[in-house]
């Protein structure tokens, strides 16, 4: 868990409370380099809705800026929160 990218999670602002509760999970999850690989199904548990609705918020905060992607073949996506901005 990295304090630094839950404490900076926190002050972002975006458009639901879905996708900032993914954006908490993000951090909560993410390590030294602010990076993690949670899967969407297991994103979706957490949260309490269906894969899709992690997929929008995913796709939200990317396109925000707020984390990138990295397809990792045959496993979960690495996404890396983006702490300098």
């Amino acid at each position: 868990m990295s304090f630094v990218c839950l404490s900076w999670s926190i002050k972002k602002e975006v458009d639901t409370p879905t996708t900032k509760l993914v954006l908490l999970l993000l951090a909560n999850y993410a390590d030294e380099n602010n990076s993690c690989y949670p899967s969407e199904k297991h994103l979706a548990k957490l949260v309490g809705v269906s894969d899709r609705t992690i997929r929008r918020s995913l796709q939200y905060l990317i396109k925000k800026n707020l984390i990138a992607s990295e397809s990792r073949k045959g496993t979960s996506n690495r996404y890396f929160l983006r702490v300098d901005t």
